[in-house]
């Protein structure tokens, strides 16, 4: 007798408690079904509980069970820290925890970790997302049933804002239990003891319906006028909306282009089935033209940091969310940097590995990916191995804190140089001394065994211990990745210099647009070797997503399953690179001060790749026999 697995075992008595039950208690006690939806206003606080579930008294030990659940910094921020980011090979993780004794190492093991984020909330900082999604659905299913019985709204234009935010928010919590978990039945109804064993759909009939629930908000959205929330540029209360941070028509129209890339993908379309990137290059054309219409548009290189850091919304982001009024010591921050924030004992931090430093091109574009590459760079005068960081892409000196690097701060040890960033040893006696940012190599808690810090969430206010801190922003779409959406997909249906009907562009000028940004000298020629032909491109897009989307959303973990490269990147060895100080005359020029060696991070920080690993087990209490749902995809590690 085959013994399938079961999604829906966790979710028994919350999804199959009848309607009443829970409405009771939310959003106010005593309260009938035809109460909550008559009325506007408890209609409205019982949809909020899809963005604040703790306020939601499902069950007594029911918390968190909302869409924030699966953002990136949120999903940080509790007890149980982890990040996506630390699971991928650009990354390494300063404190040994789950995502190194775990996952790295291709072992679920019934880890209390894992079951937090399955399902777990036994505690109001836990966030599991599987369960959350569950409830995130369920809610908007009930409204988008119950909406038309409204009989006290002002006008039909808050009726349909919240209409258009709940088929958005349904699509979203399917698209993250998707590309989690892998695709599910599209669930559109309340679902009861009856009626929960339903067939899996396939991935490209998953992510279709993902992307007609976005066609839905989307033309909802319009219809109220809600493309955008807030007045465009130049106009008075930019950016200032009281809903800023609710999704919107042009929002709609981003997680449309992502799901579609997805469907398009090796790991949905293993066939290559072509029709399926000429929908995707379409949608991301759609979704390019209509946001130029409501003004977004990528900020200038000066201001781009302004959409990570110290600026709740810029007119980049799509939908964005920030983390404010943080803490120091929060876990969100520990889990972003080491001891210089927290104390040594208390520090995680997410080190860039060497994989990743080697993907930033030189300022002229030339790629240093492999030893190869180097070689060819530095014979062009381009590159040169004993000064490494000279001469890169500026994103680079914005994304990463390498040796050496300006900083403000200036608290340093006995022979450091002040407002550095120091990550280096010095040979004293026969022994290695480490600088201030290089103790993670004596095994120590915090700092990096890699040779580099993670700069492009924080910037540098919190080597001063800043306070108070300021807002920390989950990029969930900006503008610039629709551009390299469209790149990608316009690039396997047409080859890189053709173009979708629907677009303006062909790939390899999308791909320039988000160079040229940043600068003049990155735009790639027609003769570059790296667009010669669609294979040779998408390498380079690649690699572009993976310098754009650095420590963002994490888009690094799905991008390498939905390409289905982790096998080969997760079974590389991890480098970080190891740097002796041989003269510390700091008027010397840098290559005679440092000796730089690349080494293969200790065995601990080493990963393995088995194809179980595309996709997360379920929680093994919940394995049983099922007779429809179809669970090959989730193994247990």
């Amino acid at each position: 007798m085959k013994i399938k697995y079961i999604f829906l075992g966790l979710l028994c008595t919350m999804m199959t408690m009848s309607c009443t039950d829970y409405l009771d208690v939310s959003p106010d006690s005593g309260l009938t079904e035809e109460e909550i939806f008559s009325s506007y206003g408890n209609t409205v606080k019982y949809f909020n509980t899809v963005y604040s579930g703790d306020k939601t008294n499902l069950d007594p030990k029911a918390y968190n069970l909302d869409i924030v659940s699966s953002f990136a910094l949120e999903s940080t921020n509790c007890p149980r820290v982890f990040g996506f980011n630390q699971t991928t090979d650009f990354y390494d993780v300063g404190k040994i925890e789950a995502a190194l004794n775990y996952f790295k190492k291709g072992t679920w093991g019934g880890n209390s970790w894992f079951t937090s984020r399955y399902g777990d909330s036994s505690s109001n900082n836990f966030r599991p997302i599987f369960k959350g999604m569950f409830n995130v659905i369920r809610t908007c299913n009930y409204v988008l049933m119950n909406i038309d019985n409204i009989e006290d709204a002002n006008s039909q234009h808050d009726i349909e804002d919240i209409r258009g935010q709940a088929y958005f928010i349904r699509a979203y919590a399917h698209f993250v239990l998707g590309t989690i978990w892998g695709p599910f039945p599209y669930i559109t109804d309340i679902m009861t003891p009856e009626n929960y064993d339903r067939s899996r759909l396939s991935a490209v009939d998953y992510f279709k319906e993902i992307a007609n629930d976005c066609d839905k908000a989307r033309e909802t959205f319009e219809a109220a006028g809600l493309m955008r929330r807030d007045p465009g540029p130049g106009q008075a209360g930019h950016l200032q909306d009281a809903n800023q941070d609710k999704p919107t028509g042009v929002a709609a129209l981003a997680l449309k282009s992502r799901a579609l890339l997805y469907r398009a993908s090796p790991l949905s379309n293993p066939e290559n089935n072509q029709q399926l990137w000429v929908e995707a290059a379409d949608a991301a054309a759609e979704a390019l033209e209509v946001a130029k219409q409501y003004q977004y548009d990528l900020l200038p290189w000066e201001n781009y940091y302004n959409n990570f850091y110290g600026v709740k919304y810029t007119n980049e982001h799509l939908w964005a969310w920030t983390l404010s009024g943080v803490k120091l010591n929060a876990w969100a921050v520990k889990i972003i940097l080491g001891s210089t924030m927290t104390g040594q004992q208390n520090s995680y931090g997410e080190c860039p590995t060497q994989s990743l430093v080697d993907m930033y091109d030189t300022k002229w574009g030339d790629v240093l990916v492999t030893e190869a590459d180097r070689i060819a760079t530095a014979a062009k005068g381009h590159y040169d191995e004993a000064d490494p960081y000279s001469n890169r892409d500026p994103r680079f000196y914005g994304n990463i804190f390498f040796n050496q690097a300006d900083l403000t701060w200036s608290a340093v040890n006995a022979g450091e140089q002040k407002n550095k960033f120091n990550c280096y040893y010095t040979m004293v006696d026969g022994k290695q001394v480490f600088s201030t940012f290089a103790m993670g190599y004596a095994g120590l808690i915090g700092d990096t065994k890699t040779g580099y810090l993670g700069r492009k969430r924080t910037g540098d206010w919190h080597f001063g211990r800043k306070t108070p801190v300021p807002p920390m922003t989950d990029v969930l779409f900006r503008l610039v990745e629709l551009y390299l959406n469209y790149a990608e997909a316009a690039n396997e249906a047409y080859g890189p210099r053709g173009k979708s009907p629907r677009g303006t562009m062909t790939a390899l000028e999308a791909l320039n647009v988000v160079r040229e940004r940043v600068s003049l000298e990155l735009k790639l020629s027609e003769s570059d070797p790296t667009v010669a032909n669609t294979d040779a491109f998408r390498e380079r897009i690649q690699k572009e997503r993976s310098i754009e989307f650095d420590q963002e959303n994490n888009h690094r973990y799905f991008d390498i399953r939905r390409w289905k490269i982790a096998p080969e990147v997760m079974s590389a060895p991890i480098y970080g690179m190891m740097i002796e100080q041989i003269d510390n005359d700091v008027n010397k020029p840098y290559k005679e001060r440092f000796r730089h060696t690349r080494y293969k991070l200790p065995e601990s920080s080493q990963s393995i790749w088995k194809d179980e690993m595309y996709f997360w087990p379920f929680d093994k209490n919940d394995y049983f026999k099922y007779e429809i749902f179809d669970t090959s995809l989730n193994p247990y590690w």
